[in-house]
């Protein structure tokens, strides 16, 4: 039986699709080959994580419906519209509207001494035009807001700290000083704040017969029992390759949840140089360590999620740590 028939048969098996024949075919199969065991474990995880995406995205779906169901213009749509001419009130506001509108545009009217002023300004020669061949101010973009100007202007613009400070933030070298204490107080918060096991809670409750150590691991992990998922993780052999990276990752989002943020660098910088799944959280939980440990890499990678990464929300909270950064110069 090749691989593929084998998943359809086993994810069959787990839906009770099949019939009672096919059925004790499969179950026998299973108690016979440990093979087929690990695989019926790697497709039952992957209905699990179908059914908590499934989950997830109707709670994003109820939630936009809800919004658009008590929005006014939700409501304005399905009340009943009336017929032109129905209502002659409503040719009593227009017209009150225009007059008002005619009484503004005729008293904010320039006088002929404020035109001629005006006109006296405008024919002097700016002096505040700086040319296009002199060199850079210290305002000018660094070397991560060149390389995508238009996004990053537009993206820095509101912050406050940006158009405040006359201080341009510090531009990457070969070699980066160290972030200083109150850097790191300053990622130490975030990361304290960022639930890197978040996203693993799972549907089904208790253990389970035959139950492999990266499935325990994710079990517990998803139950906040971090310790013992951590050591039922460890298990994982290395030569499973698909598993062991799995265990793996789970075990840098432990380590970096418990603020054991040594133990997950390593990890991290491995997963992330493999473009694994979850590229753009392992990238931001990396740059957070690399902070919160006062790694000389830290600025330079906050600086490259800011730019680079998939995921516009990590992006935004980035940013936002990399101004607090720029504003303690």
């Amino acid at each position: 039986m090749d691989k593929a028939t084998l998943h359809e048969k086993l994810d069959a098996y787990l839906k009770g699709s099949l019939d009672a024949a096919e059925q004790a075919e499969v179950r026998q199969l299973i108690d016979s080959d440990k093979d087929v065991a690990d695989q019926l474990e790697l497709v039952r995880l992957e209905q699990e994580l179908a059914e908590v995406m499934v989950d997830e995205k109707l709670d994003e779906m109820m939630k936009a419906w809800n919004e658009e169901a008590s929005s006014p213009a939700a409501i304005s749509d399905t009340a009943p519209k009336p017929k032109a001419g129905s209502f002659p009130g409503q040719w009593v506001m227009w017209g009150s509207v225009l007059i008002i509108c005619a009484g503004l545009v005729f008293w904010s009217w320039p006088s002929p001494q404020e035109t001629a002023s005006t006109d006296a300004v405008n024919e002097e020669p700016p002096s505040s035009v700086q040319p296009k061949d002199t060199e850079p101010s210290l305002d000018a973009p660094t070397e991560a807001a060149i390389s995508e100007p238009a996004a990053q202007e537009t993206k820095k613009a509101p912050a406050p700290a940006k158009k405040e400070s006359k201080i341009p933030p510090p531009i990457a070298s070969a070699k980066e000083p160290q972030p200083s204490e109150a850097i790191q107080q300053l990622a130490l918060a975030v990361a304290t704040n960022t639930r890197a096991t978040g996203g693993t809670y799972i549907i089904r409750k208790g253990v389970q017969p035959n139950e492999s150590p990266l499935a325990k691991g994710y079990r517990l992990m998803g139950e906040g029992k971090l310790d013992e998922a951590e050591s039922a993780l460890l298990k994982v052999p290395e030569a499973q390759e698909r598993r062991y990276l799995n265990a793996q990752q789970y075990l840098a989002f432990i380590y970096f949840e418990k603020g054991e943020y040594e133990k997950s660098i390593p990890i991290l910088e491995n997963l992330t140089q493999l473009n694994y799944s979850q590229q753009a959280e392992m990238e931001w939980y990396l740059a957070l360590s690399y902070l919160a440990t006062e790694n000389p890499k830290g600025l330079e990678a906050l600086k490259q999620v800011t730019t680079e990464s998939t995921s516009p929300e990590i992006q935004e909270e980035a940013q936002q740590l990399l101004d607090e950064i720029n504003a303690l110069d």
